[in-house]
């Protein structure tokens, strides 16, 4: 395999983007010794390629602009395109394309950007997301991100976590000021906003302040420049306990390591976290911010704190001065959680995305890419980020914010950054019910339990739940009973129940309680969401007993004279004698194609007009529902308004009957 990279984006100071993209490079062909690598290059890049060795493999070949990329494409010189630089450019190209991700922090903190490089990152991100075949993420978090604010599918993204390049042999800083040893704590990072190094200089007031024996060694470029750096310094008197290297080599690097008390690592924003990994793979305690991706990466082998809170940083920094022992088992910890990020794993999984891209490209998708998706330019896309995706990256925010502080935090739409002065608790969905609430819809008729009983949702995501209870509350003025057919646990059951309650509508519940049923053909296996690796082993999976659901309306004191369970499969079932002569809503969780299709035949009979259905799994887990819902569609496009809602808000779309 011939694999072109991009390498445009790889310039001095773009951070741990730069350590990812030459540790592949590097270790590539300890793994694949046939392929071969065809490295794009530019003049900008020249001096860290430099300390790229030249070896059969690796073709660097010079070029002046990225649409020469195109050129090379067209003549078919690689088998492959890899831009893992964040952006696919020049796009489309005819050939399989994999895009890294790192992350979209845009999306959660504009503020830090200027408005040309806000709209410049969604132009670019977006499409190069879009449009490649298959897309790394380099963490669970940035996947989740992709998903829920861009609509990426889960399906076409895979998360390989970094693996560093191993540290080389220790050497002093040569700007190194002390002659005898002192207790310093490690902060290396560009000073970026969210990398927070405003609120590490109100750290080193305190230590000032309270007289502490602690000084804390900074590494890393300063855009803001040097000057500010100094001023800043000087302003505060911080000379003697801040003390800013600058950008140094890594055997400096491995010294600092090996000679703090520990890393201090207290980033506001992170998608992978690389200085992490590195310091617990070489045994160096490590304290850092509790956020998502770090904690993916670092598990219970660090010191977590929240990033927010200035005490909070100082009381860390003081545990890893103070205790030895704590230091030894955070040593000894990180560097057994760090073994399990190895150069084979990271190269094996990404050689598999390529395999995947290539599977996925077609001509077809190509030409339709290239004619009709992507806007010509960035002046006919977004230059803010759009409210609903704002709202959902809050979302993340709060609940990741939530797990650092066990604080109440508030979702503001439009806003961005967490504050701990609300009195909502994301914990119970609350604030992403809010923010859901705000997107797509006018605000709902209060119904008292509503949240209890969103936070309960198992099988059904929150957002999903929510666009039922919208979709329900807006056929409530119409005659008619409402259906749920697949009712699992009853926690969605319980939920639309909750809703008709002061109403006279009955309730219908079609489930054979004994699980998923065989699959037929039409059901392919798109997201094997328990890692089966077979459709045919879901059979009889997610069985619940039909008591279960009683009791959780027995719970919201639903009346039983109200609730009719009609036990066994829809195929059968829904040829019974009893059944409702007239259905206002409905929701459909059956998973496969037949259930799906047959529920659909018997609610178009009976579905009064204006009338809705949700149907879940839509172009998830399995082919079966989308099959079964495009079927339908085609044959009754004029009786129905089909809504297909942002895929950041789950797989589901809904039907509505035309009045």
């Amino acid at each position: 395999m011939i694999i072109g990279i991009n390498l445009y984006n790889l310039h001095p100071g773009a951070g741990g983007i730069n350590h990812y993209t030459l540790t592949l490079i590097r270790h590539w062909h300890d793994y694949y010794s046939k392929d071969k690598l065809l490295l794009f290059c530019f003049d900008h890049n020249q001096s860290i390629l430099d300390h790229v060795e030249k070896k059969d493999g690796i073709e660097f070949k010079i070029l002046k602009t990225q649409e020469e990329i195109g050129d090379e494409a067209g003549r078919k010189t690689f088998d492959i395109f890899f831009c893992p630089l964040q952006t696919y450019y020049p796009r489309p190209l005819a050939i399989p394309t994999v895009v890294t991700c790192h992350d979209i922090q845009e999306r959660f903190f504009p503020e830090y950007f200027t408005p040309e490089d806000v709209a410049s990152r969604l132009y670019h991100y977006d499409w190069s997301i879009r449009m490649a075949d298959a897309v790394v993420t380099i963490s669970d978090f940035t996947k989740k991100s992709c998903n829920h604010i861009i609509g990426t599918k889960q399906s076409k993204m895979m998360t390989i976590h970094h693996t560093p390049d191993a540290l080389p042999r220790p050497q002093m800083p040569r700007s190194w000021p002390f002659d005898k040893y002192v207790d310093f704590a490690y902060f290396p990072a560009n000073d970026w906003a969210h990398k927070n190094h405003d609120r590490v200089l109100q750290i080193a007031e305190r230590i000032v302040e309270q007289g502490i024996d602690l000084k804390i060694v900074l590494t890393g470029f300063q855009h803001r420049g040097e000057d500010w750096w100094i001023a800043e310094i000087e302003k505060r008197s911080l000379s003697d306990t801040l003390i800013h290297l600058g950008h140094i080599a890594r055997p400096e690097v491995s010294w600092l390591y090996q000679n703090s008390i520990g890393l201090f690592f207290p980033s506001l924003f992170e998608g992978g976290g690389i200085p992490v990994i590195e310091a617990m793979s070489i045994g160096c305690p490590v304290a850092c911010s509790a956020l998502d991706a770090l904690r993916e990466v670092a598990g219970d082998s660090v010191l977590y704190f929240d990033p927010y809170d200035i005490d909070a940083m100082l009381s860390a920094l003081m545990s890893l001065k103070t205790q030895e022992s704590l230091r030894g088992a955070l040593g000894a910890a990180g560097k057994a959680k760090s073994a399990t990020f190895v150069y084979e794993k990271q190269i094996r999984d990404h050689r598999r995305v390529m395999e995947k891209a290539r599977e996925r490209y077609s001509p077809l998708k190509f030409w339709i890419r290239n004619k009709w998706l992507q806007p010509r330019s960035e002046k006919r896309f977004h230059k803010t980020v759009p409210k609903k995706q704002l709202v959902a990256a809050q979302a993340l925010l709060t609940v990741n914010h939530s797990l650092c502080t066990n604080k109440p935090i508030e979702i503001i739409p439009g806003e961005v950054q967490p504050t701990s002065s609300g009195n909502v608790n994301p914990r119970d969905f609350a604030s992403v019910v809010r923010g859901l609430e705000y997107l797509p819809f006018d605000s709902l008729p209060q119904v008292e339990g509503r949240e209890d009983l969103l936070k309960k949702q198992s099988g059904t995501g929150v957002a999903a739940a929510f666009y039922i209870v919208r979709y329900l509350q807006d056929s409530m003025h119409l005659e008619g009973d409402v259906c749920e057919l697949g009712v699992a646990s009853g926690a969605s059951a319980a939920l639309i129940a909750n809703e008709i309650k002061t109403s006279s509508k009955k309730m219908w519940l079609f489930d054979t309680f004994e699980g998923l049923p065989a699959p037929t053909t039409e059901d392919v296996l798109i997201d094997d969401i328990f890692g089966y690796g077979s459709i045919e082993k879901y059979k009889g999976q997610m069985a619940h007993g039909e008591s279960e659901v009683l009791r959780k309306l027995a719970e919201i004191e639903f009346s039983k004279d109200r609730c009719h369970i009609i036990k066994g499969k829809v195929e059968e079932s829904l040829k019974t004698a009893n059944l409702p002569d007239r259905i206002s809503f409905a929701y459909i969780d059956l998973d496969f194609y037949s259930g799906v299709k047959h529920a659909l035949e018997f609610l178009n009979e009976r579905l009064v007009r204006g009338g809705a259905t949700v149907i879940d799994d839509y172009d998830f887990f399995s082919l079966g529902a989308k099959k079964a819902v495009d079927e339908f569609i085609a044959r009754n496009a004029s009786a129905y308004e089909f809504h297909l809602p942002q895929a950041q808000f789950g797989a589901f779309c809904i039907l509505r009957k035309r009045n």
